[in-house]
């Protein structure tokens, strides 16, 4: 059903991760996209974004430079031009500050909605991603109308002090994705030929290899339960690639990619049994989703945002990301209950969400429509 509102959102860059919620609302909604990289940056982004919004996005022009950061001028005429109904800007950023200066000033009625990614482990242990987001959060919050959430606890923390919270996690389009995944299948078999993992059961960690990310004790951890019928695939880049690589270099069962996307990401989650996401601190973390659409089962740290999708025993584990045991003997675990290993040629599985793409947009249809 068309709902002829019209909504205006705020981005500083769109996330792959957020095409499909943004499609979506686009076939609901009267949409307005306005992004604050300019055309040649958003690109360079990610050239694929252009092709895959049904809404193509407004450049913000960067023009006032202030203690070397910018800021963008072009919100209050955006807003004056756009006439919304509803603004859904980013987090508690200067778009969301400027929305809510001009509304106070010119008394407009729009309502404003930040799409917020605070998960509950950083709200309940006051571990932000700054001091100032946190001071932000308390300033700001009280001026919005609502916020969408991407964890239940964070969604009801939330509700809890300001009254406040819509859940959607992050997650993508199940039906797309597959599509993606099942294009993705011939590569997947080009894999198994090129790093010889026929009869092999498969751990895979997805993402930027910096401290934050605990790969290390991932590491330490596949070490511990070690054997020659499981391989640990490394995908990812970052400041300390070097430095893993080197505590890797006595087991031939751990792999490095280097950073990959688009196919060649997706036929990873083809083949792996295990994804594993062992951040001391997460937000969310796209790539459990992304894994469970193509049926492999995740290991993830009770601190990442996107726990909520997985239950344990059922298609994952929970682990406690500063004890090596315990993500060693989960890891013990999920691996001894693998029974089919990798093989050629490789088939699309079953998906292993239990929450479905359309009734989340479903409901946050119906929670932004009101």
């Amino acid at each position: 059903m068309y709902d002829s509102k019209k909504i205006l959102i705020f981005q500083p860059t769109i996330g792959a991760y957020r095409i499909d919620l943004f499609n979506t609302l686009s076939k609901h909604f009267n949409l307005n996209i306005y992004i604050e990289y300019s055309q040649s940056d958003f690109e360079i982004y990610n050239p694929e974004l252009s092709k895959n919004l049904l809404c193509k996005p407004n450049i913000l022009k960067k023009n006032l430079k202030l203690i070397n950061r910018q800021l963008y001028k072009g919100y209050w005429s955006a807003i004056k031009k756009s006439k919304p109904d509803i603004v859904l800007v980013s987090e508690f950023g200067f778009n969301a500050i400027a929305s809510i200066i001009y509304r106070i000033f010119t008394k407009k009625r729009y309502k404003i909605i930040s799409l917020c990614d605070d998960s509950f482990y950083m709200l309940s242990t006051g571990k932000n991603f700054s001091r100032i987001h946190k001071f932000i959060r308390g300033l700001i919050t009280p001026f919005l109308d609502n916020l969408i959430l991407v964890e239940p606890d964070a969604c009801e923390w939330y509700k809890k002090r300001y009254h406040k919270g819509i859940y959607f996690p992050i997650v993508s389009d199940e039906i797309r994705m597959r599509r993606e995944y099942t294009d993705s299948l011939n590569k997947s078999d080009e894999y198994i030929r090129q790093y010889q993992l026929e009869g092999k059961k498969i751990i895979l960690y997805v993402g930027r290899l910096i401290e934050i990310k605990n790969v290390e004790s991932l590491i330490h951890a596949f070490k511990k339960i070690y054997s020659h019928d499981t391989n640990l695939i490394i995908v990812g880049d970052g400041e300390q690639a070097q430095y893993l690589k080197e505590i890797s270099s006595d087991n031939p069962n751990i792999i490095f990619t280097g950073r990959l996307h688009g196919q060649e990401l997706y036929a990873w989650y083809n083949i792996a049994h295990i994804l594993a996401l062992p951040s001391i601190i997460e937000a969310f973390g796209a790539v459990t989703n992304e894994s469970l659409v193509g049926g492999c089962k995740v290991l993830i740290s009770n601190r990442a945002g996107s726990r909520c999708l997985v239950k344990d025993g059922i298609n994952g584990y929970h682990i406690n990301p500063s004890d090596i045991n315990d993500i060693a003997s989960k890891m013990e675990i999920m691996i001894s209950n693998i029974t089919t290993t990798c093989h050629l040629p490789t088939t699309l599985r079953e998906s292993l969400m239990i929450e479905d793409y359309p009734s989340l947009t479903t409901n946050l249809i119906s929670e932004i429509s009101k």
